[in-house]
């Protein structure tokens, strides 16, 4: 099915985004809020596997069961994934404006 291929693509994608975004925080700030980085990695991971569980385990049936289904998954990402983004940018400010000081 097509669209399960296509929203992997976009779990995956915005997965990668978070963990690369957290990996470059770490190399370019060293050991400073290393735990909270990597609690933010691990919670991406979760969040992760969790929604592509819910794309491979649906109640096949009615097609505006499914669309509903996928629309669900598709905005649980967004908000998810922002909310990762939100935490990294609130360490990684916190983080600048120790170093400036």
């Amino acid at each position: 099915m097509a669209n399960m291929r296509n929203i992997k693509k976009e779990i995956n994608g915005l997965t990668n985004e978070v963990i690369s975004d957290c990996f470059l925080h770490l190399y370019m700030h060293k050991d400073k809020n290393r735990k909270e980085v990597t609690g933010i990695m691990k919670d991406t991971l979760k969040t992760r596997n969790d929604l592509i569980y819910k794309v491979n385990h649906f109640d096949s049936g009615d097609s505006k069961k499914i669309k509903k289904h996928f629309g669900k998954i598709r905005s649980e990402l967004v908000d998810k994934m922002d909310g990762h983004f939100e935490k990294l940018s609130e360490i990684t400010k916190e983080t600048s404006d120790s170093v400036k000081k």
